[in-house]
Order: C-alpha cells, then sequence, then structure tokens
C-alpha cells in the first residue's frame, strides 16, 4: 500500500493494515526487495471486467515471464488456491505458499486440531505432486507447495 490522503477513485482502504488508505500495489521483488515487476490494483468498478480470482490473476500475471526457467515465488493466503500450484507446476515455476483452510480442493482428512500440540504437523499429497501442510502453532498454519522430484 503506497500512502496517499488525497482524493483519487483508485484510492483503496484497508482498516487492518498498519498504511490504511492509499494506492494499492502488487509486486514481484526478490529476497532482498528488489522490484522486478509492479502492477497497481484497479477496482472492478472501474475496469468494468470481473475481479473473480484477482489473486490467482495477479501472482500469473507478474509470474509470465519466469515461464521455463525454474524460479521460486512465495505468496500468502490471498493469493493461494490449487489450480494456481498447478499451474505455475506447468510453467516450472516453484511455488510455496501459506492457505486458507476453507479453501476449494484442500484435503479434509487432515488431523483435527484438537488433537494437536504445538508443533505437530499433518500432511497429504496429489498425485500431480501438490502438498498440504497442517502444522500447529497457537493457531493451525496450512501450507500448499508443490513435492520435489529430488
Amino acid at each position: 500500500m503506497i500512502r496517499f490522503k488525497g482524493r483519487s477513485t483508485l484510492k483503496q482502504y484497508m482498516p487492518l493494515k498498519p498504511i490504511k488508505r492509499g494506492y494499492k500495489v502488487w509486486v514481484r521483488a526478490d529476497e532482498s526487495g528488489y522490484i522486478f515487476v509492479s502492477s497497481k490494483y484497479i477496482q472492478a468498478k472501474l475496469q468494468e471486467v470481473k475481479q473473480s480470482l484477482l489473486g490467482e490473476r495477479v501472482v500469473k500475471d507478474l509470474t509470465e515471464k519466469l515461464s521455463g526457467s525454474n524460479h521460486k515465488v512465495f505468496f500468502d493466503n490471498f493469493f493461494s488456491s490449487v489450480n494456481l500450484l498447478k499451474d505455475l507446476q506447468a510453467k516450472q515455476i516453484q511455488a510455496c505458499g501459506t492457505i486458507r483452510k476453507d479453501r476449494v480442493n484442500l484435503p479434509h482428512d487432515l488431523a483435527d486440531d484438537r488433537y494437536m500440540v504445538r508443533g505437530a504437523s499433518d500432511w497429504r499429497s496429489t498425485v500431480p505432486g501438490i502438498v498440504v501442510v497442517k502444522w500447529m502453532d497457537q493457531k493451525p498454519v496450512y501450507f500448499k507447495l508443490p513435492r520435489s522430484n529430488r
């Protein structure tokens, strides 16, 4: 979020963020913070297009030039989905991210929260090679990543 207090139709309000008002910008950066690609968020009503699967579309747009170069991409639970990991895997882009427990295509037979102690984990793998890991901290944390062929 880039802080902006003036008047603009592109300004966003996110009450739970440290910078509450401003321009929302998506970026692809390296581990040192150097930005390679950026894209600003424009509301659906301004674009006149449907914003379904926004997080998935943003990641695909930011990684389109990485195809076939065996890069590693990390993102948070807003962007994660099973379909996104399959698409990135097909482009030979490795990806890892936290995922919300109510996302479509997550396994339902992971260990119950009541029986997991802090530090415990459970995991499941799919045939195409996508792994879901549930790790218990104070609350459960879910990760999705492609299974390594090594």
